[in-house]
């Protein structure tokens, strides 16, 4: 029995490095011809060189103070910190944009907080 046992083993371990191995030529193949397309400049925004199953939700981490008086002129979706301000997003309307003091930066850096159920609890802002 022994010997019928790595006589399998021996061939499951051929197939699995033949499908590793063409796996390895037909990627080595697409990157190779997008490659070529890219370098000829033939290559437009219909052409698709990587496709994910979701496209992720990006947030940039970095606002500017503008942006932030366009967020603060909107209806707010989420409870938001500006350098320690809190701004409830229930109690909040366009019209209370004055009754918040908070310092004039050029920039700031938004960092999102999270429950324990993966939503977003609150967004902060911090001035730099």
């Amino acid at each position: 029995m022994s010997s019928i046992e790595t006589v399998l083993e021996q061939a499951l371990g051929v197939v699995l490095l033949a499908i590793a191995v063409i796996l390895v030529i037909a990627g080595t193949r697409r990157l190779t011809n997008l490659a070529k397309v890219v370098a000829s400049g033939g290559a437009g925004d219909a052409d698709l060189a990587y496709e994910s199953a979701a496209d992720p939700v990006v947030t940039p981490d970095e606002v500017t103070y503008s942006d932030l008086i366009v967020l603060l002129s909107t209806r707010l979706q989420n409870d938001i910190v500006i350098d320690g301000t809190a701004i409830s997003a229930d109690t909040y309307t366009p019209a209370l944009i004055s009754n918040y003091a908070f310092p004039v930066f050029s920039h700031y850096r938004q960092s999102l907080h999270f429950d324990t159920d993966g939503n977003i609890s609150y967004v902060e802002y911090n001035g730099y």
